[in-house]
């Protein structure tokens, strides 16, 4: 029909896969948030002197027998709380997206 691939592509294509690449990043950094945490939990993540959710709850766990329960347990609520905006924030998008091609 002589459209450009630029027309093409920013004009059918991108707009019908819109919404799947933003649902695609929210859980990727979701994952990303656990992944890191994980790791930090573990002493593989980032330096030692590098504050991070992991970290803290690791540092916090040795805590837990003396009675000292928020150190580790804040933390970890901010680690669920964050995880689960985010998968919110997906299935929103998702939502959203599913009944506009309806």
């Amino acid at each position: 029909m002589g459209a450009s691939p630029l027309r093409i592509t920013f004009r059918h294509i991108l707009p019908n896969t819109w919404g799947v690449i933003l649902v695609q990043t929210s859980l990727t950094i979701a994952n990303a948030i656990v992944v890191i945490a994980s790791l930090s939990f573990l002493g593989v993540g980032v330096s030692a002197s590098t504050a991070s959710w992991g970290s803290m709850v690791r540092d916090g766990s040795g805590n837990m027998s003396s009675g000292e329960w928020w150190i580790t347990t804040f933390p970890g609520i901010f680690i669920i709380l964050c995880v689960l905006s985010f998968n919110l924030l997906a299935d929103a998008i998702g939502d959203k997206t599913s009944r506009s091609f309806r």
